[in-house]
């Protein structure tokens, strides 16, 4: 009958959101979080002076901007698909292919994020008796 198709929907749909809600509470939690941080930072950094500021803001820029290659793409989408489909075997090749590509961009990111100092001093947001000390 009509009806007990609608039940079963309703029923169905009512599952699935609170599948999506209980997977999305870890997200929230952590964007919440950094949006914390974030703000705190920005509070802190504000009373010191316009200075500290710009150089943080400028610094994030950097280290994000670099730290997208860090992202794990691969890992959330290959890997998700293969263990939809049930091939843990597929799964399991491209975690490791994932975690090897992402090993490899480590260390290019690394020297990036080492050399945001003296990055800041070549944008001349930061001047080196000022490294360390806002």
């Amino acid at each position: 009958t009509n009806e007990g198709k609608n039940e079963a929907w309703i029923s169905c749909f009512s599952s699935e959101l609170q599948t999506i809600i209980t997977l999305a509470f870890g997200i929230i939690v952590s964007r919440g979080s950094w949006v914390v941080i974030k703000s705190t930072d920005t509070a802190l950094l504000g009373h010191v002076s316009a200075e500290a500021l710009a150089a943080s803001s400028i610094s994030d820029l950097w280290t994000m901007s670099t730290g997208v290659f860090l992202n794990g793409g691969v890992l959330g989408v290959f890997v998700g698909q293969a263990i939809g489909a049930g091939n843990k075997s597929l799964a399991s090749t491209w975690f490791s292919v994932s975690m090897f590509v992402l090993g490899l961009l480590t260390f290019p990111v690394m020297a990036l994020w080492w050399l945001t100092g003296p990055v800041l001093v070549s944008m001349q947001y930061i001047t080196v008796s000022h490294r360390g000390h806002p």
